[in-house]
């Protein structure tokens, strides 16, 4: 049980640090050189920005609970992080699918998120799929 979170843990730093630095030398960069209003250019990167302290502040979280040894009193976090990177990822693949599915490995955040709440939420899918 322990290494799928430290698998998760390290899988949250690395999409931070991508989403982060990679955002915004590519995504980011492209999106301040439009004609769009300033006004929704900074909404657009409050809300790239918002989803990188998410991974941040999850990975923070995970590293504590892993370190002090409270996996079990903290069950209901890791469930929450666990299942909102889920949703994350079943709603990046949704969109993608009815958008343009020809970007489905072109845009594979939805893998990286999927993966996550998948290593993190492991038993509860096993004895989903027990019963």
């Amino acid at each position: 049980m322990r290494t799928r979170y430290i698998i998760a843990t390290g899988l949250i730093i690395i999409g931070f640090i991508i989403h982060s630095i990679g955002g915004e030398l590519t995504d980011i960069k492209f999106l301040v050189l439009t004609d769009i209003a300033d006004n929704i250019k900074i909404e657009i990167r409050a809300v790239w920005y918002l989803v990188s302290i998410d991974f941040f502040v999850s990975a923070i979280f995970l590293i504590l609970i892993q370190v002090k040894n409270t996996i079990s009193q903290n069950k209901l976090l890791i469930d929450f992080i666990g299942i909102r990177m889920f949703v994350y990822g079943i709603m990046f693949l949704l969109l993608i699918l009815f958008s343009n599915s020809k970007l489905l490995f072109q845009v594979p955040q939805w893998i990286l998120l999927i993966s996550i709440g998948t290593l993190l939420e492991w038993n509860k899918i096993i004895k989903l799929f027990k019963k």
